[in-house]
């Protein structure tokens, strides 16, 4: 359902938010480990634990979102929300 209204928000944004929308499907999901559980894996956009997967942006390894997050920024700013290093 996010990924709809993430779409439809890009769809409003005009054809560079379709681009960037496009663009962060080909960001990797990675699983969440008891090692990483064990760390910090608050999603750092909407402030809520990350339980299964993550995105990981290519910036840094320990970058890690949920994918309707990640998503939803990445329609709106083409920076790592993090380190600010841009990834689009």
């Amino acid at each position: 359902m996010k990924d709809i209204q993430a779409y439809y928000l890009a769809k409003e944004l005009g054809s560079e938010g379709d681009i960037r929308f496009m663009r962060t499907k080909h960001y990797p999901l990675c699983k969440i480990d008891k090692i990483q559980a064990d760390k910090d894996t608050t999603c750092p956009i909407c402030c809520e634990e990350m339980v299964n997967q993550a995105v990981q942006l290519p910036c840094d390894k320990r970058h890690l979102y949920h994918k309707e997050c990640i998503q939803l920024w990445l329609t709106k700013n083409r920076l790592c929300p993090l380190c600010k290093v841009q990834v689009i």
